[in-house]
């Protein structure tokens, strides 16, 4: 199952359940976190905002069904692309996100789990500037060897990933 399958299937038991409690705010903050920036080229911080479970879970499927078009429009236009280099190249603030977040409690709390999505999220935003990368990723190597070892297998192959866009 994919992330966006999981989090479909997550939002689907949580629903489900009745309830708008903390599992469901923490769902709501969780896909926030990790779809930060497609959310907000659609309009969609209202629906996080509100914790609209429901509008967000539909702006899930609306995703999952749009990258499955591009799938078929890729393959279609070039056989010898594979899958998953398609999707590694969207995916991977999304996918280092999403495991972050999988962690367990006993190796990254939620409020750990929390500040070390918005060092992500700065890197994320640095693009193409180096000295904003550069103080980024420090700062997010540096809480990781501080704060949580165990959290460095996850975190740092996006951060290497984005220093090496950087250069090459």
């Amino acid at each position: 199952m994919g992330q966006l399958e999981e989090y479909i299937a997550r939002c689907d038991a949580v629903l489900a359940d009745g309830t708008d409690g903390d599992a469901w705010c923490d769902l709501v903050n969780e896909i926030r976190t990790v779809y930060h920036k497609e959310a907000k080229g659609h309009g969609l911080y209202s629906a996080f905002e509100d914790y609209e479970l429901q509008a967000v879970r539909a702006w899930l499927v609306k995703i999952k069904e749009q990258q499955a078009r591009e799938l078929a429009i890729a393959k279609a236009s070039s056989p010898s692309v594979s899958a998953t280099a398609i999707a590694s190249v969207d995916a991977t603030f999304n996918l280092t996100m999403s495991q972050m977040w999988a962690l367990p409690g006993a190796v990254l709390t939620t409020d750990q789990k929390q500040e070390l999505a918005k060092l992500l999220q700065a890197v994320e935003d640095s693009g193409k500037d180096e000295g904003k990368l550069r103080k980024a990723g420090k700062a997010v190597a540096d809480w990781a060897f501080d704060h949580a070892i165990k959290a460095v297998p996850t975190v740092m192959p996006y951060v290497t990933q984005a220093v090496q866009g950087l250069v090459g």
